[in-house]
């Protein structure tokens, strides 16, 4: 397993070339091109998303922890995900939401011992975020962004002996709490034509936890009052003293349709 220095590290370098690769040319921007010419009035726009996301990490032990999106959704209690914003000017404001509820059991390995975990996983990721549009051109937007990331986490793992002729064992690691972490990033689209975009968003924060971060990638279609969009997003924390995990991350597709008013 990678150690936490090492991981932080790939991770900012990964940024910085994505970020000069966007400049050399997360979700979408606040408000759609077309709209612009009306900076001077209040814009508002209201998302809701599919995330076939997949959940890995790994435990305060040492052990992997990895639910595949399939089996997340056949174990998956409750879920939300959606967000709103609103922009004037060049300054706009959103909220980006999820909640997640599941539970999952599986076999790894604590070392050279295999065990069977028992998980439950039940969380909110509120992501409130400042933007100014710093680049507006006809083939290109980018917001820099800055704010929170608020993670409310209640994991419950239970590890045991998963080799019946072994001697037996039991353990349960019980992790609850919330994280806020700040954080900065750009956000925005590269317009291919009238009615094609690509949106992305690209973030790193810290704070409660040791370190955080976020991309997404993805391609959009405009209609004349909503956008269907698809995806790949990534979400990363490394913790510091959560008494169940050492870190956690969701990734996967998404698709979703933003509507504006």
């Amino acid at each position: 397993m990678k150690s936490s220095k090492e991981t932080r590290g790939n991770a900012v370098v990964s940024l910085c070339m994505a970020l000069l690769l966007l400049a050399a040319v997360a979700t979408p921007s606040i408000v759609k091109a077309a709209q612009r010419q009306n900076s001077d009035e209040w814009q508002f726009a209201a998302e809701l998303y599919l995330w076939y996301a997949s959940i890995g990490g790994s435990t305060a032990q040492e052990g992997d922890l990895q639910i595949d999106a399939n089996d997340l959704i056949d174990d998956l209690n409750m879920a939300f995900m959606g967000n709103i914003a609103m922009r004037k000017n060049r300054w706009g404001f959103m909220i980006d939401a999820l909640y997640l509820n599941a539970s999952d059991n599986m076999n790894t390995q604590v070392g050279p011992v295999g065990v069977n975990l028992n998980v439950e996983l039940d969380g909110w990721v509120v992501n409130p975020m400042l933007g100014y549009l710093v680049v507006d051109s006809d083939k290109f937007s980018m917001n820099v962004v800055a704010g929170a990331r608020y993670l409310d986490l209640s994991t419950d793992v239970d590890l045991r002996n998963a080799d019946p002729s072994a001697a037996s064992f039991n353990q349960r690691l019980s992790g609850s709490g919330s994280n806020w972490d700040g954080m900065i990033g750009v956000r925005g689209e590269v317009l291919l034509n009238s009615n094609w975009f690509i949106p992305y968003h690209l973030d790193i924060g810290a704070g409660d936890s040791d370190f955080t971060w976020q991309a997404f990638g993805g391609l959009g279609y405009r209609f004349e009052r909503f956008d269907i969009l698809a995806g790949y997003r990534y979400l990363s924390w490394e913790f510091e003293d959560n008494a169940a995990l050492d870190d956690l991350n969701l990734s996967g597709v998404g698709v979703g349709v933003k509507f504006y008013f």
